[in-house]
């Protein structure tokens, strides 16, 4: 897979249970996922997502709207990692 690929979608997404307002894939090892600004992610349904639309993911990037949760494969599995926001809400 070369170059960016983004796709816009319905604003709820049952499998994730958020409203998911676009996918971006900006790399073969990457999948953004851009939740509507306040909504939070169902971990295991943003994994299955983002394999069924790039079975290569490596990094997981949740955003609303700013970076808010990364999932990154460790050789085995998925883990959490989280990107913690100073008090104006922008992540550091």
């Amino acid at each position: 897979m070369t170059g960016m690929l983004s796709i816009n979608l319905t604003p709820f997404n049952a499998q994730i249970m958020c409203r998911l307002e676009k996918i971006i894939i900006p790399d073969a090892d990457t999948v953004v996922l851009v939740l509507v600004k306040g909504d939070c992610v169902d971990m295991s349904g943003a994994i299955k997502l983002a394999k069924m639309v790039n079975p290569t993911v490596k990094k997981i990037f949740c955003e609303n709207p700013g970076p808010d949760v990364i999932y990154r494969y460790d050789e085995r599995n998925f883990v959490w990692v989280c990107i913690p926001k100073n008090i104006k809400g922008d992540a550091q």
